[in-house]
C-alpha cells in the first residue's frame, strides 16, 4: 500500500485452502447502473498547462479509494490480531520521527509554513531557470520548447484558450451562495470544531471530513485561513 488513496487487488492464500483475491480498485460513482458512457454529462475542458491540454472531466473522474477497505475485509476474515496491535510498533516507531520532522530543531514543517519558506523557495528557483532558459544557457526540450536541430523551425498554430463566460461564473458562485445558505444551521459548529481542532494542534481529517458534508471549500479554507493567520508573523 503506497497511500490511503490507493487502489489495488490483494491475494491471500489461506494455508491449504485455494487463494482468495479481493477486490480494492477504486470505486467510480454510479459504477453498475443503467446510465449508458455517452449518456454520462461529460464536459471538455482545456488547461493553460504545457500549452494548453485538453482532457474529459465526468463522474469517472473522481473515485472512491478501496484499499482500506480490502484490508479490512481481509482482515475480518483471516486476520488474527486487531488493527491496534498490527499498527502499534508502526506507530510507536514513527511518532518521535513525525514529531522532528513537524516541529525540529530547524523549525520543520510548521516553521517552513510560518516563514513561507517553500513558497519563496518555489519562486527562487522559478526565477532562477527561467532567466537560464531566456538566454539559453539551459535548452530546454520537451513541452516550453523544441529545437528541430538543423531542420527548419516550425511554427505550430494557434492553440485555443476555452474559459468560462461570465454566465457561467456568475451561475457557480450563486450555486455556492444557495447551497451555503441551505446549510448555514448545520455548517457553523462544524467550522468552530475545525477552527478548534486547528488551534489544538490536533490531526484535523476528521473535523475536515465531517465539515465538508455541508461547507464549502472555501468556507474551510477561510476558517484555516484565520486560525493561521494568527499565529504567522508575516501576514
Amino acid at each position: 500500500m503506497v497511500s490511503l488513496a490507493g487502489g489495488g487487488f490483494l491475494t491471500i492464500w489461506p494455508g491449504d485452502d485455494a487463494p482468495v483475491t479481493v477486490d480494492g480498485a477504486v470505486a467510480m460513482p454510479g459504477i453498475g447502473s443503467a446510465i449508458e458512457p455517452e449518456q454520462a454529462a461529460v464536459r471538455r475542458v482545456v488547461l493553460e498547462y504545457a500549452g494548453g491540454m485538453e482532457t474529459l472531466i465526468a463522474h469517472g473522474s473522481v473515485a472512491t479509494p478501496g484499499i482500506l477497505a480490502a484490508f479490512d475485509l481481509a482482515s475480518r476474515h483471516w486476520g488474527r490480531v486487531s488493527w491496534q496491535t498490527l499498527f502499534a510498533p508502526a506507530i510507536r516507531g514513527s511518532s518521535g520521527r513525525l514529531s522532528a520532522f513537524l516541529c525540529g530543531a530547524r523549525g520543520g514543517v510548521l516553521g517552513a509554513m510560518d516563514t513561507m519558506y517553500q513558497r519563496g523557495k518555489i519562486q527562487e528557483e522559478s526565477m532562477y531557470y527561467e532567466h537560464k532558459k531566456h538566454d539559453g544557457s539551459l535548452p530546454i526540450i520537451g513541452v516550453n520548447t523544441f529545437l528541430g536541430g538543423k531542420d527548419p523551425q516550425t511554427e505550430g498554430g494557434e492553440i485555443e484558450l476555452m474559459r468560462s463566460t461570465d454566465e457561467e461564473k456568475d451561475q457557480q458562485v450563486e450555486n455556492v451562495g444557495i447551497y451555503r445558505s441551505s446549510h448555514e444551521a448545520e455548517a457553523a459548529p462544524l467550522l468552530n470544531e475545525l477552527q478548534g481542532t486547528a488551534r489544538r494542534r490536533e490531526n484535523t481529517f476528521e473535523a475536515l471530513m465531517n465539515a465538508a458534508k455541508v461547507c464549502s471549500l472555501g468556507s474551510m479554507s477561510h476558517a484555516l485561513y484565520e486560525v493561521g493567520g494568527e499565529n504567522r508573523r508575516n501576514m
